[in-house]
């Protein structure tokens, strides 16, 4: 009789400290990791198995005393335990793909810069070319102060937008560098 007492206590109890702990965990990679942006997929489970928990306690907290079974709560709370886990784990790596990325951007426009600049000190100069080069120079030394706001865009781990702004860069070099190219074959 004792035993059937216990048990009955036991799954009568609703994992309050289960619940807090997952949905702290949420909020940390709702807040700190950035969960919906980093992984999304994987924070939108998280989500919805802390929800299906609350929801499996509400039921239960609904039903008379002697009924209440809180035993399947507790494992839906561990299981959102275990998928906040993998979201956090798929946020930082999220994250660590996207800065990677916006650097290799940032990085191939500043090689293009380079390169640019090469090719305008290599290229042929004439009376007629003097102006349009220092031109070109001027506007290189604009594209690569550009990329101070990409570093920028980097550090503010807006990543998306430094790609974007890496990408622009480097396609107006790309640019520039047929035109000095045409000019050099003529």
């Amino acid at each position: 009789m004792a035993i059937l007492v216990v048990g009955i206590a036991s799954c009568a109890q609703p994992p309050d400290q289960a619940a807090r702990k997952a949905k702290v965990s949420l909020g940390q990679l709702k807040d700190a990791s950035r969960g919906q942006i980093w992984a999304a997929d994987e924070f939108a489970a998280a989500e919805a198995a802390v929800q299906a928990a609350d929801r499996e306690m509400a039921s239960q907290k609904a039903r008379t005393f002697l009924t209440r079974d809180f035993a399947k709560a507790a494992q839906l709370y561990a299981a959102a335990q275990e998928d906040i886990t993998l979201a956090l784990n798929a946020a930082e790596e999220g994250k660590l793909a996207a800065e990677r990325q916006a650097r290799e951007a940032l990085d191939a426009a500043l090689a293009a810069i380079g390169h640019a600049q090469a090719a305008l000190t290599v290229a042929p100069v004439s009376r007629d070319s003097r102006g349009a080069d220092i031109m070109l120079e001027r506007e290189l030394d604009r594209m690569d102060s550009r990329l101070d706001e990409v570093r920028n865009l980097i550090v503010a781990e807006k990543y998306d937008e430094a790609i974007s702004r890496a990408e622009e860069v480097l396609e107006q070099v790309t640019s520039l560098l047929r035109n000095v190219s045409r000019g050099a074959r003529r």
